[in-house]
């Protein structure tokens, strides 16, 4: 089990739902824009989150999101302070 006590399998499928669900949700705001450039650009946000599920489904063993590392290999992350 990985973290959240949710399998890898589990995990993959939740994200591919997330980034379909943001897929729609740019084409519905694209729908309530006016200019045809926002239009534009809310469908290629549409078609790029597609193309993330599309990855993720059929290639479960790539990772989309790496750890952010510093060349000492700690998270980068975490040394950011806000």
């Amino acid at each position: 089990m990985d973290r959240g006590g949710l399998d890898p399998a589990r995990q993959i499928m939740i994200r591919i739902a997330e980034y379909k669900r943001h897929a729609r949700e740019c084409r519905e705001q694209a729908k309530r824009m006016q200019g045809r450039e926002d239009r534009d650009v809310l469908e290629r946000l549409a078609q790029i989150w597609e193309k993330l599920a599309d990855v993720r489904e059929h290639h479960p063993e790539l990772e989309l999101e790496p750890q952010m590392r510093s060349p000492d290999g700690h998270s980068q992350i975490a040394q950011q302070q806000f």
